[in-house]
């Protein structure tokens, strides 16, 4: 039996096909269910690191959610799963 509020959000870059892409979900501390595309343009996966309200992938794509326009879009900032852990 499920208890209290849950939220489902589902992340898709804009225009991305809801009924081909392949998701992944994770759930939050605040217990909100996170689905969003299992693999990044390169083949990357989700990390479990967030900026702000963006997911990151290993090899240095986010999927960078844009409340001031409403848009969701692949950003590439170079920072892969190494980079991360040698502190870069």
């Amino acid at each position: 039996m499920i208890t209290g509020i849950i939220a489902l959000a589902i992340l898709l870059p804009t225009n991305a096909p809801l009924d081909t892409t392949p998701l992944t979900c994770q759930t939050t501390e605040h217990e909100v269910i996170v689905c969003m595309p299992e693999e990044s343009p390169d083949g990357g996966h989700p990390t479990g690191e967030w900026l702000d309200n963006s997911p990151t992938y290993s090899d240095g794509y986010t999927l960078l959610v844009d409340d001031s326009n409403n848009t969701i879009s692949w950003r590439y900032d170079g920072q892969t799963d190494i980079d991360i852990d040698l502190g870069a």
